[in-house]
């Protein structure tokens, strides 16, 4: 019996990950799972067969004593896990949300359970210089000391290759899986008529070189491109976006929900992903599979974990070294449109990435 236990998202926070690794795991074992009220309830109406548990997770941010507050309902949340276990004879944890916080509570309250944690994005935080009043920069420190007994599982070989050289004290301790993914695929015939739709998709956030996209509209506006519509489909939580902009945004400030969110999705013609290029050095990107997964043409600045997962594909991915490449290409394609799809390519992503060929042994 597995248990699983994601401490920190909340409603549809890595809903996708904890959906997909929930059915990777059950694929051999019966499955335990303890995570946020909101999120079990979503989980329950598309897997069966589980004992859910519910937790309530706090996020304040800047309230009186609100790292207090927060830590002790960490706590909290890792005893009430720590019982279940107890009671249930589990035989394996693993650990959503590697928090260095929650990495120190379970591994003093789960120290006679073998323990495995997924490491998110969150692991770029090991690069961050410490500083004593931060708590994210204490993540390097508490991998390196609370090292013993427990393991880690990183969502891609060059994020394992890269977390080995900063961290080579945790070899053997780490292994690689692909980044799971269940989105249905979906062909979709657009009308030659239509005007090519390109967009990013997910958070913006100027971490992400988000504007890049306003900076690619003022482009196409110098050059009198006129067939080309730009869109962006998610929220954004920076004040990144030009008054006179006419980028096409659904919702600026809220989440979409997830038909809407798809129904956007599925009418772009080429996704777009201007992300750093040491950003996913030490992360994966789920966001790469909302593209692959409904056979859409990619743009976007390479980086190594792209390297990863378009490096044996054809004409799916265009992979530029900065903005002004991506400009050039975008340039071309306005002139030469091409509306052909290698589904055999995407076939190649979308089988080595779906849950039904994931294992964790």
């Amino acid at each position: 019996m597995v248990l699983i236990f994601d401490p920190w998202a909340k409603d549809v926070e890595h809903l996708e990950f904890n959906k997909n690794f929930l059915k990777i795991v059950q694929k051999d074992n019966i499955v335990l799972y303890v995570g946020e009220s909101l999120q079990v309830e979503k989980l329950k109406k598309e897997i069966v067969d589980v004992d859910y548990y519910k937790i309530e997770v706090n996020k304040i941010v800047k309230n009186k004593f609100y790292r207090i507050r927060n830590l002790l309902n960490d706590f909290k949340n890792c005893w009430f896990c720590f019982k279940v276990a107890k009671n249930n004879k589990i035989k394996k944890i693993y650990v959503t949300t590697a928090f260095p916080e929650i990495i120190i509570f379970t591994k003093i309250l789960f120290r006679n359970y073998k323990v495995e944690y997924i490491m998110h994005g969150y692991l770029k935080n090991i690069k961050l210089e410490f500083n004593i009043f931060k708590l994210n920069t204490y993540l390097r420190k508490v991998l390196k000391i609370f090292n013993n007994g427990k393991s880690y599982i990183v969502l891609g070989e060059c994020i394992q290759k890269n977390l080995l050289k900063i961290m080579p004290e945790l070899r053997g301790k780490v292994k690689s899986i692909n980044h799971p993914y269940s989105l249905k695929t979906k062909k979709i015939k657009k009308k030659s008529e239509e005007k090519i739709k390109m967009g990013t998709v997910g958070v913006g956030a100027k971490e992400k070189n988000s504007h890049y996209l306003f900076e690619l509209e003022a482009f196409l506006k110098r050059e009198q491109i006129s067939n080309i519509e730009l869109y962006h489909i998610g929220k954004i939580t920076e004040n990144i976006i030009p008054t006179e902009s006419k980028v096409n945004i659904p919702s600026r400030t809220q989440m979409l929900s997830e038909n809407r969110f798809n129904e956007y999705v599925n009418d772009l013609d080429y996704i777009l992903y201007f992300y750093p290029k040491d950003n996913y050095s030490l992360v994966a990107s789920g966001a790469i599979f909302d593209a692959v997964f409904r056979y859409k043409k990619i743009i976007g600045i390479n980086n190594e974990y792209f390297n990863e997962v378009f490096i044996k594909t054809k004409n799916i991915a265009f992979l530029c070294n900065d903005l002004e490449e991506i400009k050039s290409r975008i340039l071309k394609i306005s002139k030469e449109p091409n509306s052909e799809v290698n589904y055999e390519e995407y076939q190649k992503i979308i089988m080595k990435y779906s849950v039904e060929n994931i294992s964790l042994s």
